[in-house]
Order: C-alpha cells, then structure tokens, then sequence
C-alpha cells in the first residue's frame, strides 16, 4: 500500500515539473477600442481647431499638433489597457486564466489556432464543438508582451509534438499578415500612393499632410509583415526539427 501511494505521489510531482508556468501580461479589447475611441476624437478635435487658425494651416507645427495631443494622450493612459495573466501548459494541455476568466483546454478539444505577430503577439484558439472561440493578445503598445510571445512559441512547440502522434491534429491557420489577400492589399495601396505622388509632383502641387500619414501606414504594415515572416521561419525551423515526416 505505502508503495502505491509513493508511486501515485511520484505520478503527480513529475505531472507537476512538466508543466510550464507563465505569468504575462495582456489588453484588455474592450479598454483598448475604448482608448482608441479617445485617441481619435482629441484628434479630430485638434483637427478641426487647427483647420480654424491660418497660422497652423501652412507649417508643420499644425501637424505635429494633431498628431502629437492624441499620442501624449495615449502614452499617459495606456496603463489603463493593460491586464494581468497567467498560463500553465503541458504536453497536452494548457490552462489560460484572463478577465476572472479560466480557460481548462485539452489539445484534443482544439480544432485550431493562429498566432499572429504584429508590435506583439495575438492567440486564438478555435474549438472543435464550433461555439467558442479565445482570443488573448499582448502588443508592446502597452507593455512588454515578451513573457506572452514565449508562451505562445512554447504553446506551438507543443502542438507540433502532439500532433504527430494524434488522430485529430490542431491545425495551425495563417497569420492574418502572411494571408495572400493582405499581400494583394499591400500591393494595390502601395501601387495607388506612387501613383498619387507622381500625378501630384507631375501637376505642380505639394503632397498634403494626408498623404505623408497615408505613406506611413503602409509603410508600418510592410514592416509588420516582415516581422511576421521572421517568425514564421522559427516556426518553421521548430517544425523541421521536432516534426521531420511532415516534409
């Protein structure tokens, strides 16, 4: 019996040490849409102040105006977004615990994921009864979403070994940067803002301050992709070496 017993306990101390403990920190959705929200209206508000006042209408005062009250705005209130989380995660399960929310998943409840890489890391996770679906993100915007990213390359690492021994395996969906309709929408806009530049330049006039914000933001996309695409080669070395027969 004292045998059994030190055998059962045995079980559960080596159950405990496989499991990988995170403590992270994460957005709350609903906090951010509700800064993004703020951010927008000072804007437009310091948009149409400065639309009122020639002085501003000429100079680059007047821009660095518009943009800089909503980004002082957000750098003082981020704080407000940001929420406390934890994940423990072991060869086929893993426990996430977010919002007073605790999510128990056995990789075989999982019908799929994706993790998406930006100024961070985003987690989704689909189920197989098609009715639930979490979704938990850690951006830099906010707070170092380091400890995040390295759960969710562990949660991946994972997968990859129990699906090579499953019957119904958790199948990864592409990050939404590398999808082919984001790479054709990069492209059009791309296209459309060198257009607009040369008819601009061909015509005489100064590209307006729209145009230099517009070029920015596609820029930063370009950039998100190539970050993304950087991850997906460690993805891919992880699955090269844990799973070779997949080639």
């Amino acid at each position: 019996m004292f045998l059994e017993v030190t055998k059962h306990q045995s079980e559960i101390n080596v159950a405990v040490l496989a499991m990988h403990h995170y403590h992270f920190q994460y957005y709350s959705t609903k906090a951010a849409l509700i800064m993004m929200a703020i951010c927008l209206v000072v804007f437009l508000a310091a948009v149409y102040m400065i639309m009122g006042l020639p002085f501003f209408q000429k100079n680059f005062l007047g821009i660095l105006l518009a943009v800089g009250a909503p980004v002082v705005l957000f750098y003082n209130q981020r704080d407000r977004v940001v929420r406390e989380g934890e994940a423990e995660l072991a060869d086929d399960f893993v426990r996430i615990a977010i919002q007073g929310r605790e999510e128990n998943v056995n990789l075989s409840d999982l019908k799929s994921y994706r993790v998406d890489h930006s100024n961070g890391t985003v987690l989704t996770l689909h189920f197989r009864d098609g009715r639930r679906q979490l979704k938990v993100g850690a951006n830099g915007l906010y707070s170092d979403p380091g400890e995040f990213e390295r759960f969710c390359n562990h949660f991946e690492r994972v997968v990859i070994t129990y699906n090579r021994n499953a019957t119904d395996k958790v199948s990864r969906k592409t990050p939404v940067m590398l999808s082919p309709y984001m790479l054709i929408a990069q492209i059009i806009l791309t296209t459309a803002l060198m257009a607009l530049f040369g008819v601009t330049m061909s015509s005489g006039k100064e590209p307006r301050g729209s145009f230099y914000s517009a070029v920015f933001s596609v820029l930063a996309t370009w950039m998100v992709r190539y970050n993304a695409l950087g991850k997906e080669k460690r993805y891919r070395r992880a699955l090269d070496e844990l799973d070779p027969a997949h080639r």
